[in-house]
């Protein structure tokens, strides 16, 4: 896995009974090869990880590597669970092909203070499990654990740990982190996962980008880290501001659900269906949502 550059997540198209659509996921997979990406992520938030079984995640794992590892990395969310069960999946994980495992921290880990100590315990574990290179995951806050940068720092030094994805949403927290690991500063990369603020994080210090947005218009936002010091990319980010406003407005959670309707009106994949709990949106939500994206993308090409 490359880390500078632009991963996306995968989303994962289901039926009306709310089973995997295989047939949408071949075709939504064949949609990120030959756009620009060093990698895509499945499994995790965009791909609705944890509303998905182990032998699911596992079969998505499998089936992702099968049809595309071959010619774009495949990396895969670790979801949470006790430390033995964790390390125990990533030793699978790594078996069946993941180029990396993006590592969602349990939620006995909220709230502060928290000695790293402990966190990096469950790293470790995972980590003498596998030689697939880990993601420290820093949640935004609506959707995980957001760490403080003491704890990041400590996670930084586990062996095996070689990226942490930025996702706190937050500007303050972001320029933090980029004090610390952005460029030679340190040698694990800092990923932006700031679908809110993507250009501002790229020019901010991140070495790269895993972003949920991607899944949809992926050629747009590997374009937008190509050209991220270029007067063109600030015309990307201005054109995409307003859908990506709605694409990730309150409540957060209704993202995913939001995603597969941009992707089911573009054909991507055959239907809009989230995995209950979550629903799908409203018609005039989609309706505006789809027009957003429709203005970004004239504005896009016409330069």
């Amino acid at each position: 896995m490359e880390w500078g550059g632009t991963i996306a997540g995968v989303a994962i198209p289901l039926g009306d009974d709310e089973s995997i659509d295989w047939t949408s996921l071949e075709s939504h997979l064949e949609s990120f090869v030959g756009r620009g990406l060093t990698g895509v992520v499945v499994n995790a938030d965009t791909g609705e990880g944890a509303l998905l079984s182990p032998d699911e995640r596992d079969a998505v794992l499998r089936f992702a590597v099968r049809q595309i590892g071959d010619r774009l990395p495949v990396a895969t969310g670790l979801l949470p669970a006790h430390t033995a069960a964790a390390a125990a999946t990533a030793r699978v994980a790594g078996d069946l092909g993941a180029a990396a495992l993006q590592v969602f921290t349990p939620p006995v880990f909220m709230g502060a203070p928290l000695d790293g100590k402990h966190v990096a315990a469950y790293y470790e574990a995972i980590a003498a499990a596998t030689d697939v290179p880990l993601i420290v995951y820093q949640a935004p806050a609506g959707l995980g654990v957001t760490f403080e940068l003491d704890v990041l720092k400590r996670l930084a030094e586990v062996p095996g740990v070689q990226a942490i994805k930025e996702s706190s949403w937050s500007m303050s927290r972001f320029s933090e982190s980029a004090a610390v690991f952005a460029g030679d500063r340190h040698e694990v990369a800092l990923l932006s996962g700031e679908d809110s603020f993507i250009l501002d994080s790229l020019l901010g210090g991140a070495d790269g980008a895993m972003l949920a947005a991607a899944a949809c218009d992926a050629a747009a936002y590997a374009r937008m880290w190509a050209l991220r010091r270029e007067p063109a990319a600030a015309g990307i980010q201005t054109a995409l501001d307003p859908y990506i406003e709605r694409l990730f407005a309150p409540p957060l959670r209704e993202f995913r659900a939001r995603l597969k309707a941009v992707l089911a009106h573009d054909g991507a994949i055959a239907t809009s269906m989230v995995r209950s709990p979550l629903r799908p949106i409203g018609g005039d939500e989609a309706a505006a949502l789809i027009e957003s994206l429709a203005d970004a993308r004239a504005r896009i090409a016409g330069g």
